[in-house]
């Protein structure tokens, strides 16, 4: 972990680039913070951008509310490196408003705090998962990218797998379709 940061919607707010290799329902996100900020049921803004050459096109913020279903310390691996307190794991399910991501799609996320602050860590080191950076804004005006690291979060959700019967039934038609074809060249 490395630098905690003030988040809240109105004010500074933060947001990563997700990306994933197969469709996937997102189901719901964790972010990390310190403990002294966080309350189960507490309301939060959860935000998407779509991409725009490697940055949230701005133009296309989609939002909805939810609550922190979970403060616990899950995922949490390391003693804090920041002396104002312990670490902590913000759990929020998304619920109705999940929603899918279809694969090889980037997407830009954050939750922050609605009427409340809500912290957010920042990772940094060797293991950092991504670029280095989060981009920042004020409210939903863009404030730039900080140097102190990827957001320190996890998403939740559920990867789009072909059901076994679809594969044999596609598997059935490929085969009937190429005897098909091998009748018809045969006579």
């Amino acid at each position: 972990m490395g630098t905690a940061f003030s988040n809240i919607s109105g004010g500074q707010n933060f947001a990563e680039r997700i990306i994933f290799d197969t469709d996937v329902l997102i189901t719901g996100m964790d972010i990390y913070s310190l403990d002294w900020w966080n309350t189960v049921g507490n309301y939060v803004v959860v935000r998407t951008w779509d991409e725009q050459v490697g940055y949230p096109d701005i133009g296309t913020v989609d939002d909805f509310l939810s609550v922190i279903a979970a403060v616990d310390s899950e995922g949490i691996t390391t003693a804090p490196v920041l002396s104002i307190g312990s670490y902590t794991r913000l759990h929020v399910d998304f619920g109705a408003n999940s929603f899918n991501l279809a694969a090889n799609t980037a997407l830009w996320i954050g939750i922050s705090g609605f009427q409340s602050e809500m912290g957010q860590l920042a990772l940094s080191g060797p293991k950092q998962p991504g670029n280095g950076t989060m981009y920042m804004f004020n409210g939903l005006n863009p404030a730039g990218e900080p140097y102190d690291g990827d957001m320190a979060m996890r998403i939740h959700g559920e990867r789009s797998v072909p059901e076994t019967s679809s594969v044999v039934m596609l598997l059935g038609f490929g085969l009937g379709g190429l005897m098909a074809v091998r009748r018809v060249f045969v006579r």
